[in-house]
């Protein structure tokens, strides 16, 4: 096995360490999006999806990445609750793809 396969392989296994944190920080998303998105929760959504962003980047996870990215944004600039609703359920596709 060369450098970059076992680089492959160590990272591969690390996500699959860190996957249950990022299932439990998608479940906080998902219960501030079930209670109706409510301002007072806000900052910590935008948090846990900027935390999201640097987590799934990081190993390798570019999709999901960037989709944290866009609810980190879309929590933000206000937008509607569909789009971050939408986003939400982007996020877990990249996550479980």
């Amino acid at each position: 096995m060369n450098e970059i396969d076992a680089m492959r392989a160590l990272t591969a296994d690390l996500w699959e360490q860190l996957r249950p944190l990022v299932r439990a920080r998608l479940s906080q998303l998902d219960e501030w999006v079930a209670a109706g998105q409510l301002l007072e929760g806000r900052s910590e959504a935008v948090r846990t999806a900027h935390n999201l962003s640097g987590s799934l980047g990081s190993y390798g996870r570019h999709d999901g990445s960037r989709v944290a990215r866009e609810l980190e944004r879309a929590l933000l600039d206000d937008e509607s609750p569909g789009r971050v609703v939408d986003l939400v359920a982007a996020l877990h596709r990249a996550v479980d793809a």
